[in-house]
């Protein structure tokens, strides 16, 4: 069975009702990769993104290595900083930053692009990113079969 983490449902993540200091650093470290995302995502390819989070990513997460996190954790965390960060803030840049955190807490994940026709704006594409690790969806998982689905899972290289 899929156990799916929307974004934007959180009211009964146990991240977000006990924060401890490593909870809340956790939060404080997914808003700062989502800054770095988000400003990469505007000048550069998804691989260069991903190439540049995978050597970022381990010297703004050091302190906060000391306790083995779960999936739902971290992506409780994105999408809390998300919330909280203004702007706006995509599942693409959701999606890089949960395949980052993730890989760094040493748990697997495929980050996933997927386009589809969307015929309500006349004849455009539609395009979606999520991450799966193991068997959670990390991203806004509506609809995920309607997405002509392109799996990035291989290393960062």
């Amino acid at each position: 069975m899929i156990g799916i983490v929307p974004s934007g449902d959180l009211c009964d993540r146990p991240l977000l009702d006990r924060r401890s200091p490593a909870d809340a650093a956790l939060v404080a470290h997914s808003l700062a990769v989502l800054l770095v995302t988000r400003r990469l995502v505007a000048r550069a390819s998804t691989a260069q993104v991903r190439r540049t989070l995978h050597r970022v990513t381990p010297r703004l997460l050091a302190p906060i290595r000391r306790r083995r996190r779960d999936a739902s954790e971290i992506a409780s965390a994105i999408d809390l900083a998300g919330r909280r960060m203004p702007g706006e803030v995509t599942c693409l840049h959701r999606a890089l930053v949960a395949e980052a955190l993730l890989r760094r807490h040493h748990l697997p994940a495929e980050l996933h692009i997927g386009v589809r026709r969307d015929e309500s704006i006349g004849h455009s594409v539609r395009g979606h990113a999520w991450v799966r690790s193991d068997a959670v969806v990390i991203g806004d998982a509506t609809d995920l079969a309607e997405f002509g689905d392109r799996t990035l899972a291989g290393p960062v290289i």
